[in-house]
């Protein structure tokens, strides 16, 4: 067994002055070991959150500092040019005990992940620090044999990668359909009805605007999503945090999402993406998403969610921002923006289109799910963290 601060050295540093702007990337702009775009903001070095106060190199990894958040990015010659937040620690392979291929795998692991939280302590928000990461114990296989654990890692991460391309590719086909039936609002050439989004919908409402608190009971707290946890055309799951019973009563009696509502970011870099609630889950808002109830006898929600997300609507948004800082949608630019509405037959005619579709989007995220499992099998058995 070695230490884990035997393996690496804590790196890192404050950035340096630079003209313009440049990419922040906060913890929550990181989807396990990826950069979400949509998430990232431009600053200025002058006007960049107190939080964005960290630089690294490329080969070196950084991961989320927070307990239960899996987070882990391997910096090249690109990603090292951005900031990223303190809630990241940087660190960077012993070379005489570890590659830094092997070292960001081992970091990405779900072992070390428990390792990792055990360790944690605070107040209110636990995080890892240099105290509790001496505590962490982990097993490294020998240099010789690390190459070869690597390539079978890398080559199923090349997999999931060209899975996603496929996912990214049936979006586009998605989006065509969507010109191809209905045309553009500037154009409208086949006459469709143009309403607003308020005469579209029954109820228009924001999230609570006060910052809750998170439980870390996943049992017993509800889920809360904000606008980091809406995608495209669907909202993501995977990351999302937990507030107390007691506050989602509370939140719950003035917004209560049912299946069907539209959620939509209403402010950040991806304000105006919109997804729908096609499940019975029972979770609470944050002012940074809108809750849009369609009237489904004249509008289809999944039509629904592909005009908001359609360039159409996307420029008028762009038109209602105002000012500098980070983008936010008022309800009231929202409730006049316009929307193509063709016949209810019609809309439903290019969801059954999206359904179908969807079917085969299904297989490749059940493979893309497959690929993780078995990444996280091999290093659970190769890379055994004291427990």
């Amino acid at each position: 067994m070695k230490k884990f601060l035997d393996c690496i050295s804590i790196v890192g540093a404050t950035p340096s002055k630079f003209h313009g702007t440049k990419k922040y990337v906060s913890t929550g702009a990181v989807a396990t070991t990826e950069i979400d775009e949509s998430e990232v903001v431009e600053v200025t070095y002058e006007d960049r959150p107190s939080r964005a106060n960290l630089s690294a190199e490329a080969g070196d990894i950084l991961f989320a500092k927070m307990q239960g958040t899996r987070k882990t990015l391997l910096l090249d010659s690109e990603t090292e040019e951005n900031i990223y937040s303190t809630g990241f620690y940087a660190v960077r392979a012993n070379p005489e005990v570890i590659t830094t291929e092997c070292l960001y795998y081992l970091i990405d692991s779900e072992l070390f992940l428990a390792q990792k939280d055990k360790n944690c302590s605070g107040a209110t928000q636990k995080a890892i620090t240099n105290g509790g990461m001496a505590k962490i114990e982990i097993s490294v296989p020998a240099l010789s044999e690390q190459g070869i654990l690597v390539d079978k890692l890398k080559h199923l991460t090349q997999l999931i990668a060209d899975k996603k391309k496929q996912l990214n590719l049936f979006d586009e086909i998605i989006k065509s359909r969507f010109i191809e039936m209905f045309g553009t609002l500037s154009s409208n050439e086949q006459n469709f009805e143009v309403l607003t989004i308020e005469s579209l919908c029954s109820l228009i409402k924001d999230g609570t605007h006060q910052t809750p608190t998170y439980t870390e009971d996943t049992i017993n707290g509800f889920k809360f999503l904000s606008s980091k946890d809406i995608m495209s055309t669907k909202i993501d799951w995977s990351d999302i945090k937990y507030i107390p019973s007691d506050l989602h009563e509370k939140l719950y009696a003035v917004v209560k999402p049912i299946k069907n509502d539209i959620l939509m970011s209403k402010n950040g870099v991806n304000y105006g993406v919109a997804a729908v609630n096609d499940t019975d889950e029972v979770f609470d808002i944050y002012v940074s998403l809108a809750l849009l109830r369609p009237k489904t006898d004249i509008i289809n929600p999944v039509y629904f969610r592909s005009a908001i997300n359609s360039p159409d609507t996307k420029r008028q948004f762009d038109s209602s921002i105002k000012g500098i800082g980070v983008p936010n949608l008022h309800l009231g630019e929202i409730k006049k923006t316009k929307i193509l509405v063709p016949p209810v037959d019609k809309q439903n005619e290019y969801v059954s289109f999206v359904e179908q579709v969807d079917k085969s989007k299904f297989y490749i995220i059940q493979m893309q799910i497959l690929l993780r499992l078995l990444i996280r099998a091999i290093q659970q058995k190769t890379t055994e963290v004291l427990l």
